[in-house]
């Protein structure tokens, strides 16, 4: 089942694609899977470097597609037979030695991964180098995360290559927002600029408060469309070539009634039983994937290694499915890791693509299928999703776990492209009557924006597709949008929960029957869910006689206790103000109708805390030792708060309110710059400068949404049981000695400081684009501007660090000032200020900087 080696020539539409990227040197192609966009682009290629227009291309691809797609590529088709390819992988040394050999060949490919990397060495290229003449980019969909660190680095050389190309199939997997960023980088941002959020603010508005979904404004997909098609060469499905029929195998499952029944509680409840034990969803969107995994069979409970069973309906259809091929090979599609094990367990060792398997190994597992030798090969979406060519290997594909995205949906036609001759068959197992997997209940809807004719069913029974082309139905999408709102319903249900008049339940229940008709809960069922969860807080009530959420009840508590206790989402406050505001009674039982669940705590007054961010369990408890050697009541009657693995903090108070005290930052091994590489801290903070320190509630959640770890307290001891008076007063020097000892027990135990002139950073360009809090988006050459203007003023700018880590989104965590350096940007949680690149001083200044701190005149 290798590929037949017959002479191959390009199909119409792909001479067509290759004349628009031969007279562009800004392009994008848009084409189903399987279309030979690489070729199409490498044909291009073959022709400007034949005209002496250009010399070298660098392709930038998934990691796996650069290592076995590319390559292949030209030996596939004769007119490319001569141009050469070198992939760039291995250690550094051997990827700088392939770079400067690059001149030598025609093509150059490289693992996304390896962008970051790969921009810091091109810097110091001349421009007229081959390696700059045309950047291609296979599937730059996965650079449309506006605050990604490769598309933000891959933007600021963009404009030094002389051509850009775009390949992608979808290339909105999620919405048009997802066109900017490659937009950006293929266009050197001719097309809409290159900042985001005032491109976003133009044509999108916020959906929730909170600025996590944004919906388009009337007329501006229209006009997204119209700009991005100038530049977009669009191959559509009746373009493709003729392909034996796709035969899509829908095998419709029953779950037992009890297992519905969980099922029913998880959607109206965050809350089921399995095996015993109670296993609860922190919000709707953490359910829809509970359910995602009950209709797999399963689920988590504590993490993913503690999956409990539900059925094994799933695993007996794939058994079956196995027994009746006899023999053929089959791809089999996973969504979780439990799933992986379920088949293991079912068929053996199977191999896996994704996950844990690495690149080389993974390369050869596509030769192994293609080549005929494995009868199974279990995938992810995610590792099989772009480009990877599984066509020689079968024609046969188990799907256990129907995707909603549009980018993973693609995958169910690896078998099915131009070189397979038999008929392809997709065995999708869907579960009937499980009407809120995540491919339905996903806020907002993810149709692929190429979706051919669109199906109707009706009732419960809401198959998905698995045909890219034809993916969903018109109850799926429905539901898809309407999801948004059903997750504010729930939310109305839960909070009408809380009251003593029910009004706003039925009412809220009519809606939500309205919205989601036959076969769903009818408006009775959901009223005696409604009272259940009533029943279930009815633990919780305030002295009036009115329920409310268990999170109420300790922020109440710790009012009373003498805390002031703050509103947040994980870490970050929600009220604006909150420093100068104090929260009463009335407000904390407002509060119990937010679905936030988080609690931080301010440091007021004589408050003081030891946060101690060290992910070294021995290191901690050293330090804990020592200190509870001198001062045996910050354990005897303090707080201790963990958070996930070693992470402390002791909460105390202090005789002298202090700002800030902090140890030298610590970490093992060779690289500080590493992201890997843990940093161990510890810091000490008092009521001077205006903190809140997080004390209860989820604590941070994975990209699914999902909390991966939650506050808690040692001994049931926390500020809702502790008055405050009660905790221990400590001198301002035993804030001072905890740090100082981490210091030496840190040293002592062999990790090596961050040295201090990396506390400045000289790495900002003049058009990185910082988020300012009271501004909006402005690039560094703008935030300059403003700051000239307004020197004499006196209000302090604060503004993001998602500039340098995207995960720090929280506007008020760095301060922007003007000092010697120009602008500084500094973080107050690792003490760095970030400047201008331009504004790094010369060797030859920083020895003059040395002399002149030890002033040899004296």
């Amino acid at each position: 089942m290798n590929a037949p080696s017959v002479t191959r020539a390009l199909y119409s539409y792909q001479n067509r694609a290759a004349t628009f990227f031969y007279e562009r040197d800004a392009a994008f192609l848009v084409a189903p899977l399987g279309a030979g966009k690489g070729a199409a682009a490498l044909t291009a290629l073959a022709d400007l470097i034949r005209d002496g227009e250009r010399r070298h291309a660098l392709v930038i691809a998934p990691k796996l597609v650069a290592a076995t797609v590319w390559p292949r590529e030209v030996t596939l088709w004769p007119h490319l037979a001569h141009l050469r390819v070198a992939v760039l992988n291995g250690t550094p040394e051997r990827r700088r030695a392939l770079l400067a050999a690059a001149p030598a060949r025609e093509v150059t490919a490289i693992g996304i991964d390896l962008v970051p990397w790969l921009v810091g060495e091109l810097a110091a290229l001349a421009d007229n180098h081959p390696l700059l003449d045309v950047l291609i980019i296979d599937e730059t969909s996965r650079l449309k995360d506006p605050s990604g660190k490769r598309a933000r680095a891959l933007l600021k050389i963009a404009g030094r290559f002389r051509t850009r190309w775009g390949l992608t199939g979808t290339p909105r997997p999620n919405s048009s927002m997802d066109l900017f960023m490659p937009g950006a980088i293929v266009t050197d941002g001719a097309l809409w600029g290159r900042a985001f959020v005032p491109w976003q603010k133009q044509h999108f508005r916020p959906r929730d408060p909170f600025g996590r979904e944004w919906v388009a404004l009337p007329g501006a997909e229209a006009k997204i469309a119209a700009s991005f098609g100038a530049v977009a060469i669009t191959v559509a499905d009746e373009d493709m070539p003729d392909l034996p029929p796709l035969n899509i195998v829908e095998t419709h499952l029953q779950l037992p009634d009890a297992v519905m029944a969980s099922y029913r509680a998880m959607a109206w409840e965050l809350l089921t039983t399995a095996e015993g034990r109670m296993i609860e969803a922190a919000s709707p969107l953490i359910a829809t994937g509970k359910l995602a995994q009950m209709a797999n069979g399963f689920l988590y409970d504590t993490g993913n290694d503690d999956a409990v069973f539900v059925h094994d309906l799933k695993i007996e259809w794939l058994r079956e499915l196995v027994e009746s091929l006899e023999g053929e090979p089959l791809l089999i599609a996973y969504e979780f890791i439990e799933d992986l094990r379920t088949i293991r367990r079912a068929l053996g060792e199977v191999p896996v693509l994704g996950g844990p398997t690495s690149a080389a190994e993974s390369a050869r597992l596509v030769a192994a299928w293609n080549a005929g030798s494995l009868p199974f090969l279990a995938f992810h979406p995610a590792a099989a999703g772009h480009g990877i060519n599984l066509q020689y290997g079968g024609s046969r594909m188990a799907w256990l776990s129907p995707s909603w995205s549009a980018e993973l949906t693609p995958t169910s036609n690896r078998t099915h492209l131009p070189a397979w001759a038999d008929a392809a068959c997709d065995h999708s197992r869907l579960h009937r009557n499980a009407h809120c997997r995540r491919d339905e209940a996903r806020p907002g809807a993810r149709q692929d924006e190429r979706a051919g004719s669109v199906r109707s069913t009706s009732g419960a029974d809401l198959s998905v597709h698995s045909r890219s082309t034809n993916m969903s139905n018109t109850r799926e999408i429905y539901i898809s949008q309407a999801f948004g709102e059903v997750a504010q319903l729930t939310e109305l249900i839960e909070v009408s929960a809380t009251r003593d008049d029910d009004a706003d339940g039925i009412a809220t229940i009519e809606i939500l029957k309205d919205l989601i008709a036959e076969g769903r809960e009818d408006a009775n069922e959901a009223r005696e869910k409604l009272h259940a969860l009533r029943g279930r807080r009815a633990a919780y009530r305030h002295p009036s006689g009115r329920a409310m959420q268990e999170r109420t009840a300790f922020r109440l508590a710790m009012l009373r206790n003498g805390f002031q206790p703050l509103l947040t989402d994980c870490k970050r406050p929600i009220e604006k103000g909150w420093p100068k505001h104090t929260v009463d009674e009335a407000e904390g039982l407002s509060w119990d109708r937010s679905a936030l669940l988080s609690t931080g705590v301010k440091l007021d007054g004589d408050l003081a805390v030891i946060d101690v961010d060290v992910a070294d369990a021995s290191l901690v408890e050293t330090l804990a030792d020592a200190l509870g050697k001198s001062f045996p009541t910050l354990f005897e009657r303090g707080l201790v708060r963990h958070t996930g693995g070693s992470k402390e903090a002791w909460i105390t108070r202090v005789d002298e309110p202090f700002r800030r005290l902090a140890s030298r930052r610590w970490y093992r091994g060779s690289d500080p710059d590493d992201p890997a590489v843990p940093k161990h801290l510890v810091e000490c903070f008092g009521s001077l400068g205006t903190r809140q320190f997080a004390v209860d509630g989820p604590h941070a959640r994975n990209q699914a949404g999902e909390v991966i770890d939650e506050y808690r307290f040692a001994g049931g001891a926390s500020p809702a049981t502790t008055p405050r008076a009660a905790l221990p007063v400590l001198p301002k020097a035993a804030y001072a000695l905890a740090c100082n000892l981490f210091d030496e027990i840190a040293q002592a135990a062999g990790l090596a400081a961050v040295s201090e002139t990396e506390l400045r950073r000289f790495e900002l360009d003049a058009d990185t684009e910082i988020e300012t809090r009271d501004h909006g988006a402005m690039t560094v050459a703008e935030l300059e501007r403003h700051m000239r203007e307004r020197r004499n003023g006196t209000t302090t700018m604060r503004c993001s660090g998602s500039f340098h880590d995207r995960t720090r989104v929280r506007t008020d965590s760095h301060l922007i000032n003007w000092g010697r350096y120009g602008l500084g940007i500094y973080d107050t949680m690792t003490e760095t200020t970030w400047h201008r690149r331009t504004r790094a001083p010369s060797a030859t200044f920083a020895f003059l900087e040395q002399l002149k701190g030890r002033n040899p005149l004296k």
